[in-house]
């Protein structure tokens, strides 16, 4: 693997990655990022998020699992994009909301490569319902946990190593 630099956020470099023989180490290396990041932005969402903001993500995380329940993946799978990139980016942490496009190319870089659940599991919706629920009503804790439970998820979906 090359050595990292902050170029290693841009997401055209995210995407050639995930496109590559490096696949697997830069999987391993936005997830832990993923890991230290969501569960801190998904508190900050809670607790320092417009009411509008914290409205905003429960509205896109219930049509988020509306769309599964309704077959409609793709329409999941932006939604989930949507989900993800808006905590980051009403956190309330600035350094959180830059990584907003690498989070997102991730996630759209696992669809095209056929590294995400065409059908995703009843616990990672319970999870993400639980986020967005926690985020409504303010509760930083509730939030965090169930945001750490998503991406750990995501690091054994991958068979990724827990760090």
């Amino acid at each position: 693997m090359p050595s990292r630099t902050l170029d290693d956020l841009n997401s055209r470099v995210i995407s050639w990655k995930l496109h590559s023989s490096y696949r697997k180490d830069e999987l391993r290396a936005l997830t832990e990022l993923r890991l230290a990041v969501e569960p801190a932005a998904a508190t900050g969402c809670a607790v320092r998020g417009s009411i509008e903001a914290r409205t905003r993500v429960a509205v896109i995380g219930h049509d988020m699992i509306k769309a599964v329940r309704e077959s409609r993946l793709d329409d999941f799978h932006d939604l989930d994009v949507d989900f993800h990139t808006s905590i980051l980016l009403h956190s309330g942490n600035p350094l959180f909301a830059e990584l907003s496009s690498s989070v997102e190319s991730v996630l759209r870089g696992r669809v095209e490569i056929n590294m995400y659940p065409r059908q995703p599991e009843e616990s990672a919706l319970n999870a993400h319902e639980q986020v967005y629920r926690a985020v409504l009503n303010g509760d930083g804790s509730a939030a965090h946990n169930a945001m750490l439970d998503i991406v750990n998820e995501v690091n054994s979906a991958l068979g990724l190593s827990a760090i």
